[in-house]
């Protein structure tokens, strides 16, 4: 089975799968063709009488881009004609991860995972670290990594930055995923 980019977001109160459904690497003789656009295909999970959306974006995009990019996209695609049934194989599961701690500006809600990482030291020791991940429940592209100060856990950093640092943290996030303007 092929892989395809996929991506689960909430728009307004609907849920949509995002998929990449394009791009070949074929050609003949010495040509190298590259590939620099995707077709990406937009699909209401609750609803097959609405139509699936197309849209093309750079390649390799779909879960680089920002929610809000991500919805521009969506806005402008236009309609398949159809619906394209998909799954939503990596939905955030709030079941999982619990009630979300912060809701940003843009209204998207956030939960963290507490984990272990391996970090290296100054000196070049590995250590393992408390860590965190950061996971949007409405965007499935939407999650990180963060790696904690040595020997400090999460719930040391919320006593000692709570609510503002938590938000720095979800900022500084967000400000990894790109901008773009479809057009």
């Amino acid at each position: 089975m092929a892989l395809f980019d996929h991506r689960v977001f909430r728009a307004a109160d609907r849920w949509w799968a995002a998929q990449v459904h394009s791009g070949s690497g074929a050609g003949f003789g010495d040509a190298k063709p590259r590939i620099t656009r995707e077709t990406v295909l937009f699909s209401s999970l609750a609803d097959e009488a609405i139509e699936t959306r197309v849209a093309r974006i750079p390649a390799g995009w779909l879960n680089r881009l920002s929610h809000v990019a991500l919805l521009k996209v969506f806005e402008t695609a236009e309609s398949l004609g159809s619906h394209f049934h998909m799954s939503p194989y990596n939905a955030p599961s709030a079941e999982e991860l619990g009630d979300p701690l912060h809701v940003d500006d843009e209204g998207l809600r956030w939960a963290v995972r507490p984990m272990k990482a391996v970090g290296v030291t100054a000196s070049g020791d590995t250590e393992v670290r408390s860590a965190i991940e950061l996971v949007c429940l409405d965007d499935s592209a939407l999650r990180k990594e963060i790696q904690l100060a040595s020997g400090t856990n999460f719930e040391e950093f919320k006593a000692q930055y709570g609510e503002i640092g938590l938000r720095e943290l979800i900022k500084a996030v967000k400000g990894t995923y790109l901008n773009y303007e479809p057009g």
